[in-house]
């Protein structure tokens, strides 16, 4: 599930990474624009595996909503349209998320790489769904993502709480891009706002729980 902005240009990266993954049946486009030229992109790949789907909003979490909407796929992964999957992304993945010990999610490491899609010697753990590999019970579990800015971490969020079995592989399996138009870059005062507002959740959260356990004690 790969969700785009209208005239994304990694956007043949991405899908390109995805499709060179034996494993993968579809790649499923999701992305809102009325003047982009996405659909049309996506109709005329020469792969008939590749789909698009219209959001109902220009944002990540709306875009892969709109995405998820177009497949009953046993196993679920996610890519965002400017980053990029490195050879043998999935197969680890399907092994863990089919086990045994069966998982329902599984995460992994991130690479980094230039703008130029030149990869960078810094790694680290990608606590992000474009290294997020999911089965279709979980993501059902979850459910949508929404509108929301931190919409891709408020999911993982809900998963964890939740009680989804999660796997974290010790390998890299994203190389993300940094870029001038990355959205933590262009709209930075409003993606701060809405980890904010999640962080201040959380705590609310956390002190309801503590609240309700020493009312029991």
């Amino acid at each position: 599930m790969i969700p785009a902005r209208a005239d994304e240009p990694f956007l043949a990266e991405a899908v390109d990474s995805a499709l060179a993954q034996p494993e993968t049946v579809q790649v499923v486009v999701g992305s809102f624009e009325p003047t982009g030229n996405t659909a049309q992109w996506c109709a005329a790949h020469p792969d008939g595996r590749v789909r698009w789907a219209r959001s109902t909003q220009a944002c990540a979490g709306a875009n892969t909503d709109a995405a998820l909407a177009l497949t009953t796929a046993s196993f679920v992964a996610f890519l965002d349209a400017d980053d990029r999957w490195p050879a043998g992304r999935l197969a680890p993945a399907l092994r863990a998320l089919t086990g045994p010990p069966a998982a329902g999610l599984c995460l992994g490491w991130q690479q980094a790489m230039d703008e130029a899609g030149t990869l960078l010697p810094h790694t680290a753990p990608a606590p992000l769904m474009s290294a997020a590999v999911a089965t279709r019970a979980t993501v059902d579990l979850v459910g949508p993502f929404g509108n929301d800015l931190a919409a891709q971490m408020r999911w993982l969020v809900r998963a964890r709480d939740l009680g989804v079995p999660t796997v974290r592989l010790e390998q890299v399996v994203m190389h993300r891009r940094a870029h001038g138009t990355n959205l933590t870059t262009v709209a930075r005062p409003q993606v701060h706002q809405s980890y904010l507002q999640l962080a201040r959740e959380r705590a609310a959260a956390a002190r309801a729980r503590d609240a309700n356990l020493d009312g029991q004690a």
